[in-house]
């Protein structure tokens, strides 16, 4: 849990009517994932939780957060998370394709 949403549920806890931290009308939500569901319909959109981790998995690795860190957040393997997420990573591939780099070669370095 980040430091912005332990302060927002700090907050929520504050603000509740029972002595639940998520709630609606004062009683606690009996499903996160039917509220979700109906929040999204609300709003025209689809997305899932796992659309939310995958959101923030990515955007972990634009980051430039080592893949085995991202792993062990996400409970993946890093194997998996460079095969599915590696290709956000900023530097992803950098030497290969710098490799390719067609400038000549000084003639001592030419067979």
């Amino acid at each position: 849990m980040n430091d912005e949403v332990h302060a927002s549920l700090l907050k929520a806890r504050e603000l509740a009517q029972s002595d639940h931290v998520i709630e609606f009308n004062g009683k606690p939500l009996k499903s996160v994932k039917k509220a979700f569901e109906r929040l999204c319909k609300a709003c025209n959109i689809k997305a899932s939780p796992h659309v939310l981790r995958h959101t923030a998995a990515t955007w972990l690795v634009m980051d430039g957060v080592p893949l085995r860190e991202v792993a062990r957040l996400l409970g993946n393997s890093e194997a998996m998370v460079e095969r599915v997420y590696g290709k956000h990573a900023p530097d992803y591939l950098r030497r290969a394709v710098n490799a390719l780099d067609f400038k000549p070669k000084p003639p001592s370095l030419q067979p």
